[in-house]
């Protein structure tokens, strides 16, 4: 009996222990849902403005990718855990408690309806691919209209109202992403910006060590020595009370941290050898000089404290002054310098000509080329025409042969917006619903409910789908669903339904093509 006691006593502590593990994730879940939500206020009360700011994708895509992976990563362990606990029941449970097991096996299947869901739309977030590119273009950003990281962190860009911020984690990324491509000029950027914004008090889950491990190592590869000597010299300090703090639990470490900082020897390895290295390599480079070393510069990392390495397209710095308004000084200056005053601009007027252009012999181009339009000599500008009727065209044309209903709403909500906006559009299937949202104003009422009742029963064809396939490996194990006819019932009715409005929804850019015309 005492030791039933004692058993008894051990699996209560092991209950509790999983009852705060489930609401320790359960609160993970509650705060995402907060954050997306305060995007979704922010961004429903002014969508144009808001989705212009140049921040938004990476406000939205980066939450968005962090929460699920949180997410299924909960998913997986409620969907084994429900595996356990029916195998629990089926030996353990009595017939007095049939009751409950009912229960439970309706909240099961309420919690396989939401995963197969879930699923379906994950291929619609964003993932690591989007992360990483929404990364360089920001960083593509900065460069063409010369912007400071402390205004692009703060969402200060000209002509930009929205608030839309980056936090410590936000600019931690941005420099990584930069120095995994050994593109230090934005690392130190970016890293530097993460270590100012941590030491004005903010909160974030990198630390200052890994930040300065970052920016010591780019400000070398920058050739700035002595600045990169105060950093690592910097980086061995917070190290040391990094390990001196999780020794003695004396601060808050970032979750899961502890016990690496606690193994680890004082004075973070690699630092030291990279000082003794940078300090090494400065040394001789001052005694071939016959100099003193100079001390480390204070002044804080900025926009022009280093210069961005050479581009191997010599055409880009032309284009990003282009875009920065300093076209017309160019041209002035190019004229001034190659033209005579008697001559004018007429004899460069003389060299702008009108082309057919097949691509040099590209054989997409030999029955239909593009046609082209020089706009300036030096630097070659050319305005390329009709390109976007073609395209249409060519989309067009798909629509008509379409069978598949995810393909169908994929075209046809291309075609509404490049016709409704005149702007060029190339975006994958997972973004279907965010190119619904942006019509939102810009077609009929009408249009814009077939268009969300056709996208809804879309979804509900692929999570049939993907059941029908889980059903039918079950068969193949020798497992048999009870509900297999009433699901397949089920997916006939939405099949029957989108045969109905695959037509209409076709039509919609039928008629929103003559309207344009």
């Amino acid at each position: 009996m005492t030791d039933l006691i004692h058993t008894e006593k051990e699996l209560v502590q092991s209950l509790r222990d999983y009852i705060q593990e489930e609401e320790t994730k359960l609160a993970a879940v509650k705060s995402w849902a907060n954050k997306l939500d305060a995007l979704s206020k922010a961004s429903t009360s002014d969508p144009e403005g808001y989705l212009a700011h140049p921040l938004v994708f990476v406000c939205i895509s980066w939450p968005m990718f962090s929460f699920s992976d949180v997410l299924f990563g909960l998913l997986e362990s409620g969907k084994q855990i429900s595996g356990e606990s029916k195998a629990s029941e089926t030996v353990h449970v009595a017939s007095s408690q049939r009751d409950g097991c009912e229960a439970l096996e309706e909240d099961e299947q309420q919690l396989q309806w939401f995963i197969s869901n879930m699923t379906v739309h994950r291929q619609l977030f964003p993932d690591a691919e989007d992360e990483t590119g929404a990364a360089k273009a920001l960083m593509r950003l900065q460069d063409t209209y010369q912007l400071d990281s402390e205004a692009f962190s703060r969402g200060k860009l000209p002509g930009m109202h929205a608030d839309a911020l980056l936090t410590v984690d936000d600019c931690v990324y941005m420099g990584r992403t930069g120095y995994n491509d050994a593109d230090y000029y934005h690392a130190v950027l970016w890293m530097q910006q993460a270590l100012k914004q941590l030491d004005g008090g903010e909160e974030a889950v990198a630390s200052k060590a890994d930040i300065l491990d970052y920016l010591s190592y780019s400000v070398y590869q920058m050739g700035d020595l002595p600045r990169a000597i105060e950093l690592t010299r910097r980086l061995l300090i917070e190290s040391v009370f990094l390990f001196a703090a999780a020794t003695l639990g004396t601060c808050v470490l970032p979750k899961g941290t502890r016990q690496q900082y606690i193994t680890q020897t004082p004075g973070h390895q690699r630092a030291g050898a990279n000082l003794r290295y940078f300090e090494r390599i400065l040394w001789k480079q001052l005694k071939e000089q016959d100099q003193d070393q100079p001390p480390a510069s204070e002044e804080p990392i900025l926009l022009g404290t280093y210069q961005r390495p050479k581009d191997h397209l010599p055409e880009r710095e032309v284009y990003e002054a282009l875009c920065r308004g300093e076209g017309l000084q160019m041209v002035r200056e190019y004229s001034s310098r190659h033209t005579s005053p008697e001559r004018g601009d007429d004899a460069r007027r003389s060299r702008l000509f009108c082309r057919l252009h097949d691509g040099r012999r590209n054989p997409r181009l030999l029955l239909q080329p593009v046609k082209e339009e020089d706009e300036w000599d030096s630097p070659h500008i050319v305005r390329y025409l009709e390109s976007l009727f073609l395209h249409r065209q060519a989309l067009a044309e798909q629509l008509k042969e379409a069978e598949d209903p995810a393909l169908v709403l994929h075209l046809t909500s291309v075609l509404l917006f490049q016709a409704s906006t005149n702007c060029m559009l190339h975006a994958p299937g997972r973004c279907v619903p965010q190119i619904i949202g942006t019509l939102t104003g810009r077609i009929s009422t009408e249009q814009q409910q077939l268009l969300s009742a056709y996208q809804s029963l879309v979804v509900k064809q692929l999570v049939s789908q993907n059941q029908s396939r889980k059903q039918q490996q079950q068969q193949e194990g020798g497992e048999e669903d009870e509900k297999a006819e009433e699901q397949e019932e089920e997916a006939r009715d939405v099949r029957t339904q989108l045969a109905a409005l695959t037509p209409q929804v076709k039509d919609l850019m039928r008629k929103a093509s003559v309207a344009e015309d």
